[in-house]
Order: C-alpha cells, then sequence, then structure tokens
C-alpha cells in the first residue's frame, strides 16, 4: 500500500513532456486546429458513453493529424494543448477489481482520484462498465488526491455500488499528458494519452513512446474521422484499460493473461525506440 508521504511526493513531482509532445511536426499540426475552451469541451462530457480505443507508437500522431482534414477543434488551455493528468486508483488488498476486469466480469467499476495540475481541480471518480458496454462515469470534486477516501468520496462510492469503503486502498498512480480533441459538430471526443509513468508501492514504469487514443461518443460506430484515419494506418481498436496494464506491468505475482499480449505490443514498440537510440548514439561516435 502506499504511504501517505508517498503519494505527496508523487503529487508534488513533475515529469517531463514526451518527446513526440515536443516534436515541431506534431506540435505545428496540433496548434493549428482551431481552439476550444474547457466549458465548450463540456458540451460533450459524455458521462454516459461508448468507447473505442486504440494505441500505437506515437510517431504516428503528426500522420495521422494530418489524415483528419481538420475535423477537430483541440482544447486550449493557458497556451497548452498537451495537459498534465494525475490519477490515483483504489483496490482491494486481493486487487478485487482489477481482476473483475481480467475476468471479464460484464457489470465492473475501477475508483480513482483524478487531478488536473494545470487547473488543481481533483475529483474522485466512479466509473462503471455495464453489461451493454457503455461506459458511466460519476465524480465528485475533492479539494486533492486522497491517501484514504474522504466523506464525499465515501458517499458516492456507497451510493454508485454499494461497497463497504473500508475495503479500499491506493494501489496504483499514474502521471500522463492529454491531449483532447472535439468533433466540429460536436459529436464526439477524442483523447490522446502520452508519456505514462506507472507507480505501485515497490517499482515504476515509463513508456514514453506509446499513444493511447480514445474516440468517446454516445452512441456505438458512428461516423468518426479519426477512426478512419487509424483504420488507414491498419490501426484497429483494441480493449486497454491504463489501470489494468499498469497493474500487471507493476505488480508481481499477480494474474495477467488477458494483458500479456497488449503488453508484449507496448514492450516491442518501447525496445524499438531504444534501440533506434542506441544505434543513433553508437552512429555517431
Amino acid at each position: 500500500m502506499f504511504q501517505h508521504e508517498h503519494i505527496i511526493q508523487l503529487q508534488n513531482s513533475s515529469i517531463a513532456l514526451p518527446g513526440i509532445a515536443q516534436d515541431p511536426v506534431f506540435t505545428q499540426i496540433l496548434y493549428s486546429l482551431p481552439p476550444i475552451s474547457l466549458p465548450d469541451v463540456g458540451r460533450v462530457s459524455l458521462m454516459n458513453r461508448t468507447d473505442t480505443k486504440f494505441f500505437f507508437d506515437a510517431n504516428l500522431l503528426p500522420h495521422l493529424l494530418q489524415n483528419t482534414d481538420s475535423a477537430y477543434f483541440a482544447l486550449d488551455m493557458n497556451g497548452l494543448r498537451c495537459i498534465p493528468y494525475q490519477s490515483l486508483y483504489y483496490d482491494t488488498p486481493n486487487f478485487d477489481l482489477y481482476l473483475h476486469h481480467h475476468n471479464g466480469k460484464q457489470n465492473r467499476y475501477k475508483l480513482r482520484y483524478r487531478r488536473y495540475t494545470n487547473t488543481d481541480t481533483s475529483f474522485f471518480e466512479v466509473k462503471q462498465k455495464n453489461n451493454k458496454g457503455r461506459t458511466i462515469k460519476t465524480r465528485t470534486q475533492s479539494d486533492n488526491i486522497k491517501s484514504q477516501l474522504d466523506q464525499p468520496a465515501v458517499q458516492l462510492l456507497e451510493q454508485q455500488t454499494g461497497s463497504a469503503p473500508a475495503l479500499f486502498e491506493p494501489v496504483l498512480w499514474i502521471n500522463y499528458f492529454r491531449t483532447t480533441l472535439v468533433a466540429q459538430n460536436f459529436s464526439e471526443r477524442v483523447t490522446i494519452d502520452l508519456g505514462l509513468h506507472f507507480h505501485a508501492p515497490h517499482k515504476s514504469v515509463y513508456w514514453e513512446h506509446v499513444c493511447i487514443v480514445e474516440v468517446k461518443q454516445d452512441a456505438a460506430f458512428k461516423h468518426s474521422r479519426i477512426s478512419e484515419a487509424l483504420k488507414q494506418f491498419h490501426i484497429l481498436p483494441q480493449s486497454l484499460s491504463k489501470y489494468c496494464v499498469g497493474m500487471a506491468a507493476t505488480y508481481q505475482n499477480i494474474k495477467q493473461n488477458q494483458f500479456k499480449a497488449k503488453l508484449l505490443q507496448i514492450e516491442k514498440i518501447e525496445l524499438a525506440h531504444a534501440a533506434n537510440h542506441s544505434y543513433s548514439a553508437n552512429t555517431n561516435i
């Protein structure tokens, strides 16, 4: 279990932008998209939605955005379009919520505090997945990420799940950067997550070169320009939970059969970049 001091340290730490977020081509394309403010993004909040997820080498992002024909706004917050996020996930000591997902339980949920560091705004969230494949998120505002569930979190947890709050403890911290796109017809929201740092009490993992894209709509299989562009690059949807792959990557002796193939795909992307970096370094000697 995390110690309170460890959570404070993680909360106060800053992380560097991943390489792709500093790439001039990607930056130029991203900032060429018309801006949208946070209140306007709220018009597509989609707290009850379907999620379609993709993951791939982040170096494809400039090409991907070039193929969307400027169909999106980009969330802009005081000039930032790659926004830092922090999340702390809760589970039982036996990792029941993780195992529910691993074992394919249809009605399941995840618990987390989430902090938007650039606005210093935090929420406790219950993210439920029902047997119709819909994601339903409820949340309550908090003054910060907590090492123990505070009273508003306890009330929301009991209301939404009926579970006893004493069963849960913090198990996984995730830092990353998110770019949010909104379709110009306000039919969908797209999130692009980069530079994922996973911290468990005894192990940390960093994925610099993997990109996770989620297409969020109020109904499945609606027209999506970015999904069409991904298909052109032969990138197909894959179920992926940041929480679950992060748990599988950082905890020893935890059941992870259902996530091994995805972890191998991610490892392959990271190793390819490491090999290219090593080759470049050697040729410059």
